[in-house]
């Protein structure tokens, strides 16, 4: 009898407490998220440091010529004689376009052959300058992210 009791009174307990709980959820506001940003409630930007590299500004960094003329540079630059014979894929960098319109950190996400990867990144490194990404009206760094560098076996 008295385990029973015990479990009557358990049982009772999760019940009150699930109404209880219950009744906290249907009373949940719904609040729009732009006003508590725009009121300065809520920040979504961190106060980052001079040298902080951004992944994503409103005005992002501009090849001059736009996107398919550092496309048509690269292939241009790139010395294909350093190619092993059948080596072929993509490579995947990553660069920091800097607050002057520079290269700076450049990182290698995949790479093909050690070779390929070098002459790739010394490409990369030889880039002309940017119009830099802007934020608030300040040029800032931002990465430029993966940029494919395809390579055809011959």
């Amino acid at each position: 009898m008295n385990n029973r009791c015990t479990i009557f009174i358990l049982l009772m307990l999760v019940f009150a407490f699930t109404s209880i709980f219950a009744q906290e959820a249907d009373t949940i506001k719904v609040v729009n998220v732009d006003s508590l940003v725009n009121s300065g409630q809520i920040c979504f930007d961190p106060v980052l440091e001079d040298d902080s590299i951004y992944i994503y500004v409103k005005q992002m960094p501009e090849f001059p010529g736009g996107k398919l003329a550092l496309y048509r540079w690269i292939r241009e630059q790139f010395n294909y004689s350093v190619v092993p014979d059948g080596c072929g894929g993509t490579v995947f960098i990553r660069f920091e376009v800097n607050k002057q319109g520079k290269i700076g950190k450049i990182d290698l996400l995949k790479g093909v052959d050690p070779t390929v990867d070098k002459e790739a990144i010394r490409v990369i490194r030889s880039l002309p300058k940017f119009k830099p990404g802007m934020k608030d009206g300040k040029p800032v760094n931002v990465w430029w992210n993966s940029i494919p560098v395809k390579i055809f076996p011959d």
